[in-house]
């Protein structure tokens, strides 16, 4: 995944030097940092409003805070809330935590995957890019 997004971003570099300014061709630019624009777009993921029923907070308070396994798609540093606090990141294999398979940032989309295994959910999330933000797209819920 992280191979994927630094062979894209290579090849922005390249067409940079062809076509135009960085800012004007690169998936990241001054006004929307990298790390700006991923944590925009796992926050966005994580409020994904068919997603939001699965999280039981109420019934559950022992999920808060959400813990998310930390991966090579996820840079350190960002910061995510949800249930009304932080998220936790976790770097061991952790069946209650959310496991982010796929976060594939392209000039205009994104691709985010990730599975829940306490509900043992699939979750696909496609997002068009606005400015420095994500909108949806489309998402999928598959149930395992």
């Amino acid at each position: 995944m992280v191979l994927a997004l630094i062979l894209f971003l290579a090849s922005c570099v390249n067409s940079t030097q062809e076509t135009g300014t960085e800012s004007e061709n690169s998936v990241f630019n001054k006004s929307c940092p990298e790390i700006q624009l991923v944590e925009s777009l796992l926050q966005s993921s994580l409020d994904y409003e068919e997603l939001q029923h699965y999280f039981h907070f109420e019934e559950l308070p022992e999920r808060i805070p959400l813990t998310i396994t930390q991966s090579e798609s996820i840079p350190k540093g960002i910061t995510l809330e949800k249930g009304g606090e932080k998220v936790e990141f976790t770097s061991k294999n952790n069946q209650k935590a959310i496991a982010f398979t796929k976060v594939l940032i392209e000039q205009n989309t994104a691709e985010v995957s990730f599975n829940y295994p306490p509900e043992g959910i699939i979750v696909e999330l496609y997002f068009n890019k606005t400015d420095c933000s994500w909108e949806l797209e489309k998402g999928q819920i598959k149930e395992q």
